[in-house]
């Protein structure tokens, strides 16, 4: 007995619905290897724009495919009378592997949507991104995880504005940003949506160097666009407002601060015919600093272009005074450095080291205004290792930019002699130094009697 068969698209056979399922087994099995060998393929081969397309319709090809297959398992089971869960447990070694089969191609359609959106998404970003063109996209600097991960699930909300919002997104085995931009009446210009577009491009384009926050994945539709990436315990501007730490801590994330700034205003590459030297990140602030697995990640590339380029945009709060006053639009690594000597500051003191008033009237442009302001708080200070921490910040927080070091400068700073990279950020705080699982959306907590340190080597100046 046969019913209306189902053609696969990868092997171009007709699968009959029968009591008989052997032969047909042998075909699904096919298509599933097509697909999983297409994937092994596809994840370590350069692609240019063209073969993006290309690798486009392939998936949507083996997509149509694997739809067919799980249909026609779907089928087979109501042919033979039984629920698919009974597929499973069936003593009929056939039937098991048709589960397993089904099992398997529900992967693999899942993997092809997540492929799909990131290939379309990175093919936009390389035609409309200046970093990207011209340029190669390969897929295994990715997160292989991602791809193939199963029971993804929206978790919650970590944060919302007037375009967007960022919420977790949950496998069974970690968990993931996704930074959404909906493209909406309100924003004609689309400046949120190619904003997005450009840091997706600057994190393909740093995604060959782990040591950088990496890219999982993306989406890109007509209503929205989705960058999917690593999910960070909490960023540092949030977890210095709701813990307490020592200038221990302070020490090691001003390291690692700076050797994501090293790598960063160092990273060569090429836009089109033309070579940049490094890159400069336009927007250092606590609250763009995400401790990801105890290590200190850059966050939000919006606004990171080449060294010599012209400046998009940043927050004011911790914008140089070349900046803030116009003397200059054209981007230095030294106007991060600017930012590194305030976030050291503000992680000493808990308070920012200008108000908007003294930015708005460039108070901050003023060398002795500034050191005034250094010196009021290291006189506060009780611990030899947070003076010689204000020290560096104020070696940062130099008004002429010629005079600030450079971030490997800083780096080869002796207090820093001892630390290495790849030894995890420890935060002492709550629970008697346990790390940090707060979020933005946790809100503050408290420090136990237990886990306080000594009022000699906590942080935060009254």
């Amino acid at each position: 007995m046969a019913a209306a068969g189902i053609s696969t698209s990868c092997s171009g056979h007709v699968l009959y619905y029968s009591a008989d399922i052997g032969e047909n087994t042998k075909v699904i099995e096919h298509t599933l290897s097509e697909a999983t060998q297409f994937f092994e393929n596809l994840y370590n081969k350069p692609l240019t724009v063209e073969e993006m397309r290309e690798s486009y319709a392939k998936v949507k090809s083996h997509y149509r495919a694997l739809c067919d297959a799980v249909e026609y398992i779907s089928k087979s089971a109501e042919y033979l009378g039984k629920p698919l869960e009974a597929f499973k447990d069936s003593s009929n070694e056939r039937e098991q592997a048709l589960f397993c089969q089904y099992e398997r191609a529900f992967q693999l359609i899942d993997t092809c949507f997540r492929v799909k959106g990131m290939l379309h998404s990175a093919r936009v970003a390389h035609e409309k991104s200046d970093f990207l063109k011209g340029s190669k996209f390969t897929p295994s600097h990715l997160h292989r995880e991602y791809m193939v991960a199963t029971s993804l699930r929206k978790g919650v909300t970590l944060g919302s504005g007037s375009f967007g919002e960022v919420h977790e997104l949950r496998s069974d085995t970690r968990s993931y940003a996704v930074k959404t931009v909906h493209v909406t009446p309100t924003d004609p210009k689309k400046k949120a949506a190619s904003l997005l577009v450009h840091e997706i491009g600057v994190l393909i384009l740093l995604s060959s160097n782990r040591n950088f926050l990496q890219i999982a994945g993306a989406n890109h539709t007509k209503d929205k666009i989705e960058l999917i990436m690593e999910k960070g315990e909490c960023d540092l501007h949030h977890f210095s407002v709701s813990h307490s730490y020592r200038a221990e801590d302070i020490q090691r994330w001003t390291f690692q601060i700076l050797d994501q700034y090293q790598a960063l205003h160092s990273h060569r590459g090429k836009i089109g015919d033309e070579e940049y030297t490094g890159l400069v990140h336009s927007d250092t602030k606590l609250a763009n600093l995400l401790l990801v697995n105890g290590k200190i990640r850059i966050a939000d590339f919006s606004f990171t272009r080449p060294i010599g380029k012209n400046r998009w945009g940043g927050t004011h709060q911790t914008s140089p005074p070349e900046i803030t006053t116009c003397e200059t639009t054209t981007l230095d690594p030294s106007q991060d450095v600017w930012g590194i000597g305030i976030m050291i500051y503000s992680l000493i003191t808990q308070k920012n080291l200008f108000s908007s008033r003294e930015i708005l009237s460039n108070k901050h442009s003023e060398q002795p205004f500034v050191n005034r302001k250094l010196k009021v708080a290291d006189a506060r200070l009780q611990n030899p290792l947070l003076h010689s921490l204000i020290a560096i910040a104020g070696s940062c927080l130099r008004v002429d930019p010629k005079a600030r070091p450079s971030a490997e400068e800083l780096k080869a700073h002796p207090l820093f002699k001892e630390l290495c990279t790849d030894e995890p950020v420890e935060d002492k705080g709550a629970a008697g130094g346990a790390a940090s699982t707060a979020t933005a959306a946790a809100g503050s907590v408290g420090t136990t009697a237990a886990g306080k340190a000594s009022a000699k080597d906590t942080c935060g100046v009254a």
